[in-house]
């Protein structure tokens, strides 16, 4: 994710098209979560679902190799949408955690697993540049795609030894049992249909997902073209991957707490928490200048960089981790439901991303590149911060609204677990 846009320039890609790379990449997520994961889960169970999901990203692998010996932009650009793919399936391990731990441990599980990217912070952006033109100059990211390949391999292990529920695990049941069900579903299929179809229009789905998707669109906007941006403004190599390692850390590192205060608090005024946080990082990117600026002679430009990178990555944190948390709730009481819940959460989230970070590079260029084009990033990123803010400043008022004159209290994916 980190260096798919300077791969792209590095093998003769339009600079137009730097974040084109992870744009497709979160297509690549958003096409396997709505026409892959609602099925596959569920005739294969979750360990089969997650292995398919580690071959994928092999076949990027592979991909990404040929890309870069070939010096060919478009099939870098197929491999990062395999490597997307591959992505949107493993990302369910977060709802695999709430499934093997007691209820009340859920909202924890979620963050925790979610946290487990700190070690990818530096395990990623360091192997990449570790490896950096170690097959020679003319390949010199070839050392990326085999360390892909190594971590995918890595990532099958571990997936292996994990103990996932029976209960979503297929079976082969007897054959009256299969009779008995057959017949069961040919007459519950329309009906649990109609049940799926009521949750996604409910503001129980819709906030939470809406939620998960602003985190993300206002987390990579900037991010996307950062690597690149930071060059322009005259940062080295190493001075970008620190950047881009410490906002890998703090989008997963609050996780170990996270939790805590999503069960405590409710998911919305964590989500709140973390568009505050995104606003404050605005301020910080926006501040930011070039390494050649009389200011730098201190660190003061590098600090800002890395602080609003930083911050941006616990905004993240918070909003995506309160919002995944919100839409398990829409469910709770129809687990029938939950596979195509799960996949129209992340289908939705991830086909908005993809296209938002397809533009990212074509608003930079139109802003002038250097810092004049990464202040028109930001400027658009605080655009989506805003519509960020008055979605959850509409749900509060529908919510008290509704809730006005009730003896009880409205069932709402913002209530905390608590009480």
């Amino acid at each position: 994710m980190g260096t798919s846009n300077v791969v792209l320039l590095s093998i003769g890609g339009h600079p137009g098209l730097s974040a084109l790379p992870l744009g497709t990449f979160f297509l690549g997520a958003s096409l396997v979560s709505l026409r892959v994961t609602p099925w596959h889960f569920q005739q294969w169970g979750r360990k089969v679902g997650f292995l398919v999901g580690v071959a994928i990203g092999l076949l990027g692998t592979c991909l990404g190799i040929v890309a870069v010996l070939y010096h060919s932009p478009p099939l870098l650009i197929v491999a990062t949408a395999a490597f997307g793919a591959a992505m949107g399936i493993g990302f369910y391990l977060r709802f695999a955690a709430i499934e093997v731990v007691p209820s009340h441990w859920a909202d924890k599980a979620v963050t925790l697993v979610v946290s487990g990217g700190c070690i990818a912070a530096f395990a990623g952006p360091e192997s990449a540049q570790g490896t950096r033109g170690i097959f020679g100059e003319e390949y010199e990211y070839l050392g990326v795609f085999v360390m892909t390949g190594i971590f995918n391999i890595a990532n099958g292990v571990f997936t292996a030894m994990v103990r996932f529920p029976a209960a979503d695990r297929k079976t082969n049941p007897s054959e009256n049992d299969s009779q008995s069900t057959t017949i069961h579903d040919s007459f519950d299929k329309e009906e649990r249909w109609d049940r799926v179809k009521s949750i996604l229009k409910s503001r129980n789905f819709m906030v939470p997902m809406l939620i998960s998707a602003g985190s993300w669109i206002i987390m990579v906007l900037p991010m996307s073209i950062l690597r690149v941006a930071m060059a322009d403004a005259g940062f080295t190599s190493r001075q970008s991957l620190l950047t881009i390692e410490l906002h890998f850390l703090c989008m997963y590192g609050p996780g170990f707490f996270s939790g805590q205060w999503i069960a405590r608090y409710g998911p919305r005024l964590v989500s709140v928490a973390g568009v505050s946080i995104s606003l404050i990082s605005f301020a910080c990117l926006q501040l930011a200048g070039s390494a050649n600026s009389t200011s730098n002679a201190e660190g003061t430009e590098l600090l800002l960089w890395i602080l609003g990178m930083a911050l941006i990555g616990i905004g993240w944190n918070f909003s995506f981790s309160a919002g995944t948390v919100g839409s398990t709730r829409s469910y709770t009481s129809r687990k029938d439901c939950k596979s195509a819940i799960q996949a129209a959460n992340d289908g939705v989230t991830f086909l908005l991303t993809g296209a938002v970070i397809c533009s990212a590079s074509y608003i930079y260029q139109a802003g002038g590149k250097g810092l004049a084009g990464w202040r028109v990033v930001n400027w658009v990123d605080l655009g989506f911060m805003v519509v960020f803010s008055i979605l959850l400043g509409v749900d509060l008022w529908v919510e008290r609204r509704h809730s006005s004159g009730a003896t009880t209290s409205v069932d709402s994916w913002a209530s905390p677990s608590i009480q």
